[in-house]
């Protein structure tokens, strides 16, 4: 009976010892991911202290600098505290930052690039508890919990997105957002803090950024009230504005110009106020906004702006004093071929643009409706940006100009089909060739650098952005409510991508040059000598427990 009894004692001794080792390594795991107890080695070796907080230390990837907290403490936190101060005196709950991420925890865990993203957003409620929070959705199991971040119906959201959300605000992020490329499309730094502090002080910020409509040159803004209304839902102020007698809003982060029938004033003809339009404008690109203009098959010619848009690489494409129009009977969707459904561009910042629409299981169809075709201007060169094998991404060409310390880049983002013509006159004039492709819709670049607090301090490159389309009908009532076409998607992208609001945000980047474990314990011998014990030691201890209990149970 005592041996029956010890045994059982030893039993019990050795099911407990089991079950305590699985409940401490549970809450240990549990404890390490609350508090973020790790150890990190991933501390970068920069070309040049200058990236780094101190001059000194370089940061890790997986740690916050201290520019990225006092960036927040500044500006961030009191914003959630004036918002939340408000609510309460309504007598409503307070809110806070949200960081979703689209998947689950372990699957941004389980990758080295992933896992830089969830630390910073971790670190960063550590930080703030008070103010910012992450969260976890699965939108692969349930789609449905994607729907409040989607513009539109036909919108998608990834299992590699983050959402910035602060109230009805909301940013979504791509996960190359975090990170900053070479040339060749290769990661050449973390950039994750930058992202997520950019976004932040965007989603909190006090107001709408303002989109202003021009009115002074015949515009016919009465035909598109449902545009107006998509202006508003990605996020921004419609203002109406005579653009020769107003003044541009300091919160204006677009202007819109659609469907002139009058020219702007300036180049010697100046009007009755004697203020140049075309002056006021480019004044205006210079400090890093954005211009959108639509034409269409029957816009007048517009001496002053169109000499203008020249310098911005676009010509309006006409022959004998009348416009091209563009014409289709392959890929159209009226029975006539003048409502032309466009091709996208594959490569550029034009591709940038509607890349989530390109990528979609079945992208949508977007349709140029009495089109005109847009060249580039003489003053540009055409430039052609060689295949690249590897990634499978075709040749393409696109527009640069660099004169008088002034860079600028034109590239498409819809073309028509090699199977459309051009008409003059209700004659056609000229066929589309794949070297030869009519452009229907374009945008330029002009790149600049912003300088972000001290001049000593790493710039910010903030281009500003020129959107010409070939068409007006483009975003009429009847394409932008049909859930067909992808015109609304279109809109909402060129929008939020070339008018955002411009946070410029003083934070390092953390540079991949050379990565290795940073200790000096860990120098070869010392990598030897620790793996030996990580590996001998428990191995010992866990063979001369077995062997003390086995030797035990044999003489009970």
């Amino acid at each position: 009976m005592m041996k029956d009894k010890k045994k059982a004692i030893f039993s019990a001794v050795t099911a407990g010892i089991i079950l305590a080792v699985i409940l401490l390594n549970v809450a240990a795991s549990a404890l390490t991911g609350i508090n973020l107890w790790f150890v990190d080695n991933t501390a970068t070796k920069y070309i040049d202290s200058f990236y780094t907080d101190d001059g000194l230390t370089p940061p890790s990837f997986y740690t916050l600098q201290a520019s990225t907290a006092e960036l927040l403490e500044s500006h961030a936190i009191p914003m959630v505290e004036s918002v939340n101060s408000d609510r309460a005196a309504r007598g409503e709950e307070p809110i806070k930052i949200n960081l979703i991420f689209c998947n689950d925890r372990d699957v941004w865990n389980s990758t080295d690039s992933s896992r830089y993203i969830l630390y910073t957003a971790l670190h960063l409620q550590k930080k703030f508890p008070d103010a910012i929070s992450v969260s976890f959705i699965n939108v692969e199991l349930d789609p449905s919990l994607a729907q409040p971040y989607k513009v539109t119906s036909s919108s998608n959201i990834y299992s590699t997105n983050v959402i910035v959300e602060f109230g009805t605000e909301f940013r979504v992020l791509t996960k190359n957002a975090f990170f900053t490329f070479n040339d060749d499309n290769t990661i050449w730094a973390y950039s994750g803090e930058k992202a997520f502090c950019s976004n932040i002080l965007s989603v909190t910020q006090a107001e709408s950024p303002i989109c202003c409509v021009t009115t002074n040159h015949g515009e016919r803004t009465d035909k598109i009230p449902e545009f107006l209304n998509l202006i508003e839902k990605a996020g921004y102020i419609v203002q109406f504005i005579d653009f020769e007698k107003d003044e541009i809003p300091a919160d204006c982060r677009i202007i819109i110009t659609y469907d002139p029938q009058e020219d702007f004033k300036g180049f010697g003809n100046q009007g009755d106020t004697g203020i140049s339009e075309i002056d006021k404008l480019d004044k205006y690109l210079d400090g890093a906004f954005s211009y959108m203009l639509f034409v269409d098959n029957e816009t007048p010619k517009l001496a002053n702006l169109e000499e203008y848009l020249e310098e911005w690489g676009v010509s309006i494409d006409r022959a004998e004093g009348e416009n091209y129009t563009v014409r289709d009977t392959a890929r159209h969707i009226d029975k006539d071929g003048y409502a032309v459904i466009a091709d996208y561009a594959t490569r550029g910042t034009g591709a940038n643009l509607t890349s989530a629409m390109r990528n979609a299981l079945y992208p949508a169809k977007v349709v140029f409706p009495n089109a005109t075709s847009i060249s580039y201007s003489k003053s540009y060169d055409e430039t052609v940006k060689e295949a690249d094998e590897t990634e499978g991404l075709p040749a393409y060409t696109y527009g640069s100009y660099f004169k008088n310390a002034v860079s600028r880049s034109m590239y498409d983002i819809f073309t028509a089909s090699p199977s459309a013509v051009a008409e003059v006159g209700g004659e056609q004039y000229e066929i589309s060739t794949s070297q030869n492709i009519f452009k229907l819709m374009t945008i330029t670049s002009e790149t600049r650098i912003v300088q972000e607090g001290s001049s000593d301090t790493q710039g910010l490159n903030i281009p500003s952005y020129v959107a010409v389309c070939a068409s007006t009908e483009i975003v009429s009532d009847e394409l932008l409510s049909s859930a067909s076409y992808g015109n609304t998607d279109l809109m909402l992208a060129c929008l939020r991508g070339i008018g955002r609001e411009i946070i410029p945000v003083d934070i390092p980047f953390k540079a991949m040059v050379v990565t290795e474990i940073d200790s000096e314990a860990y120098t070869p011998d010392g990598a030897v000598a620790t793996a030996i014990c990580l590996a001998v030691i428990p191995t010992a201890v866990c063979f001369g427990v077995g062997i003390y209990v086995n030797v035990k149970r044999k003489y009970l």
